[in-house]
């Protein structure tokens, strides 16, 4: 049988009866066409414009099937889980990570912004991945031993504003968040009780985290130090 996506054409191919019977038509519609609704982050963002957003822990399983031995080899283990289970071409991705920077975090550990581009084709053209690192793994080439909250990824020349797009990427224990930089160089999270917490710039995204449970308000500099814009994390993040 033919597969369709046409709602209508599902309801005939899933009728009980030849007989007309216009509630169970009425209520099967409604759940098709629900079924089908783009999910958030797809209403968020039109589909030129759209940023994938991924939250939570890695999938060591997603790796299956995988990257090649020649861009692997010289990568740790759990960097190849993550553009494992992140990446639509791992093995451009295994060639092109990097660290992108990196800033205070907490507990003695290093908040890391890793970045790499994806194959030209694809949907996205890069993704980036926000993990705590340990100081002895932030002393490498790149990320080997850390946990990951989340990450982006975009298409190629999207003009961004100052917190036109905002992504959450972890919310417990920490807030783990992305904003569009626009035109800001770097970034400062303070919260109430007046700590600060500086920001990650990379793809044109301010990457940053803070305690969960305090929300705070992110303000944007350019590089002549002049405040692009500010905003506040109140209600913006789930509790």
């Amino acid at each position: 049988m033919n597969k369709t996506t046409d709602p209508l054409t599902r309801l005939k191919a899933l009728r009980p009866t030849p007989a007309l019977d216009e509630d169970w038509s009425a209520a099967e519609l409604t759940r098709i066409t629900a079924s089908t609704t783009a999910s958030a982050t797809e209403q968020r963002f039109p589909r030129r414009h759209r940023r994938r957003i991924v939250s939570g822990a890695l999938s060591g399983a997603m790796l299956a099937g995988g990257i090649g031995t020649a861009a692997a080899m010289d990568l740790p283990e759990r960097l190849l889980d993550l553009l494992g289970s992140m990446s639509a071409d791992p093995d451009s991705a295994a060639a092109t990570v990097q660290r992108a920077g990196t800033a205070p975090g907490p507990d003695g550990q290093v908040f890391t912004v890793v970045t790499w581009e994806e194959e030209p084709g694809h949907e996205y053209a890069w993704c980036t991945s926000a993990v705590f690192e340990t100081a002895a793994s932030a002393a490498g080439p790149v990320p080997a031993d850390f946990d990951q909250s989340g990450g982006l990824c975009g298409p190629s020349g999207f003009p961004n504003d100052f917190a036109v797009e905002t992504g959450v990427l972890g919310t417990d224990p920490y807030v783990v968040y992305g904003v569009s930089a626009g035109t800001a160089v770097r970034g400062e999270l303070r919260l109430p009780d007046g700590s600060i917490y500086p920001t990650v710039l990379a793809r044109g995204w301010l990457h940053g985290w803070y305690p969960a449970g305090s929300d705070g308000v992110l303000t944007g500099y350019a590089a002549d130090g002049s405040v692009v814009g500010t905003l506040d994390f109140s209600g913006r993040v789930p509790r």
